[in-house]
């Protein structure tokens, strides 16, 4: 995808990130949050200041050094009611739990970073308590939060990937072929914002 690079964001950013996040997933005091990434993952700060500026509970683990397996008994102890975390870590989680293992205090199951499968959805039928929602993201570097797709507990789910859902608040999303123009199957992603990270 190119080379590697740090982007930088704004406070004015920051906020609107923090207060989609909090709009759509409804984050009170009495939710507990997970931090399973590095704080220099650009959602890192989305989640951890969430959880901070809704007077919730931001619980961190370092899964490197405790395993997958720990992840279970963590989320109990703790009282988790949202996770986050990437679909590659999620998947380690989950295939560490022994059979039949559910976590019904956990409400919200958000993943981002890579593509969600249809795997990953019947696990989380299988896990999560009914109720529950499996939230798939796609935060690109320049806009940390842009598309998300609400799946609810026992959804049908349509053939073909998992969709990545619809823009949050203040973006507007664009297909353009290779000539920048419009598209109607594929080509390449663009966003519209007034909250890109500085210079894009």
């Amino acid at each position: 995808t190119g080379r590697a690079k740090g982007v930088i964001q704004n406070h004015r950013n920051v906020l609107h990130f923090i207060c989609e996040y909090t709009r759509k997933l409804g984050i009170t005091p009495e939710d507990a949050l997970t931090l399973l990434s590095s704080y220099a993952v650009d959602a890192a700060v989305m989640y951890a200041d969430g959880a901070l500026l809704n007077v919730a509970t931001l619980c961190r683990m370092n899964v490197k050094a405790n395993g997958f397996a720990a992840i279970g008994s963590w989320l109990e102890l703790e009282r988790i009611s949202i996770y986050h975390s990437t679909p590659t870590v999620y998947r380690e989680f989950l295939r560490s739990q022994p059979a039949g293992k559910r976590f019904p205090a956990v409400r919200l199951v958000v993943l981002g970073g890579e593509p969600v499968t249809r795997s990953d959805v019947e696990a989380f039928n299988r896990h999560f308590a009914e109720g529950t929602t499996l939230i798939n993201g796609l935060g690109p570097t320049e806009s940390t939060v842009t598309l998300q797709n609400f799946i609810r507990h026992g959804d049908e789910l349509p053939i073909g990937p998992v969709s990545v859902g619809t823009a949050v608040g203040s973006t507007e999303v664009l297909l353009l072929d290779e000539h920048g123009r419009l598209a109607e199957v594929e080509g390449e992603l663009a966003f519209c914002s007034d909250h890109l990270a500085l210079g894009y």
